[in-house]
C-alpha cells in the first residue's frame, strides 16, 4: 500500500505529459527570425526501397518511383511542422546530390547512405552552438522501409533538427517513444513545443491553448492534491474506522 501511494504522488506531482526542449532547459533553435523565417534541408536525392506506400496518404503517391516518393514524404514531413498555428518557422527542402553528413559543414542535410548500420530507418545529430543548432544532418537506411513509417520517422527526426527532444512519457507526442499510435498528426505538445522556440510576433489567434497544454522539461507541477484526496479518502476512512474500533476496546 506504502508502494501505491508513492508511485501515484510521484505521479501526480510531476510533469507527465510535456514538451521537451533537445538541450534542457535551455532552447537551441535554427538560425531564424520572424523576419527571416525560411531554413533551407538538403538531401542527396537517395531513397530506400520504400513499401507498403498503398497505407499512405490513402495511397495517393501510388506508382511513383522512390525517389519521387521520398522527395513527397520529406515535403509532408516538413509541411506538418510548417502548418503550426503561431510558430513562424518555415522548414524547405532542396536537393544537391553532393550534400555529405558532415557535422562541420553548418548544412542542414538529409542523406541516404547506400551502406548503413542504422537500426531504425532514420537519425538526426544536431549539432549546438551558443545555443543555435548549427548543423543538423539525418541519415537515413537503404534498407526497405513502410512508407508510413519512413514519414512518422522523418518527422520525428525533424522534430529533433528544430530543437524538440524525446518527450518518454508523453503518450501523445510525435516526439515521445512511448506514443500509443502511429499518427502523422502532431501532438498538442509538440505544436506547444515549436510555437515556444519560434513563436509568431503577429500571430493573434489561439496560441495559448498550446502553449497552456504543456510544459518544458524539468519544470514541475505542483502536486494535484484534490486528485490525491479523492484517492486517499477511502483509505483514510479505513484507518479511522479502525482507529475509532481499537478505542472502543
Amino acid at each position: 500500500m506504502i508502494v501505491l501511494a508513492l508511485f501515484f504522488l510521484n505521479f501526480f506531482s510531476s510533469t507527465a505529459f510535456s514538451f521537451v526542449l533537445l538541450s534542457g532547459q535551455e532552447e537551441a533553435t535554427l538560425d531564424v527570425s520572424p523576419d527571416a523565417p525560411f531554413i533551407s534541408f538538403y538531401w542527396n536525392g537517395g531513397a530506400p526501397q520504400i513499401t507498403d506506400v498503398e497505407s499512405l496518404e490513402n495511397g495517393r503517391w501510388v506508382g511513383l518511383e522512390n525517389d519521387a516518393l521520398m522527395e513527397q514524404i520529406l515535403l509532408l514531413a516538413m509541411q506538418k511542422w510548417n502548418e503550426v498555428p503561431g510558430s513562424y518557422v518555415k522548414l524547405r527542402l532542396e536537393q544537391d546530390s553532393y550534400v555529405e553528413t558532415d557535422p562541420d559543414d553548418a548544412v542542414h542535410s538529409i542523406v541516404v547512405q547506400e551502406e548503413s548500420n542504422l537500426t531504425t530507418a532514420a537519425y538526426a545529430r544536431p549539432i549546438i552552438s551558443e545555443q543555435r543548432i548549427v548543423d543538423c544532418d539525418i541519415s537515413a537506411s537503404k534498407k526497405p522501409t513502410a512508407a508510413t513509417k519512413l514519414a512518422y520517422t522523418m518527422i520525428h527526426e525533424i522534430g529533433h533538427c528544430i530543437g524538440l527532444g524525446h518527450a518518454h512519457t508523453n503518450y501523445g507526442s510525435i516526439m515521445g517513444y512511448s506514443r500509443r499510435h502511429g499518427s502523422l498528426q502532431l501532438g498538442g505538445d509538440d505544436m506547444a513545443g515549436l510555437i515556444y522556440l519560434y513563436p509568431d510576433p503577429s500571430y493573434d489567434g489561439p496560441r495559448k491553448e498550446f502553449l497552456g497544454c504543456a510544459e518544458v522539461q524539468g519544470a514541475k507541477q505542483g502536486p494535484r492534491w484534490w486528485i490525491l484526496i479523492l484517492l486517499f479518502a477511502p483509505l483514510l476512512s479505513v484507518f479511522l474506522h479502525e482507529a475509532s474500533w481499537f478505542k472502543k476496546r
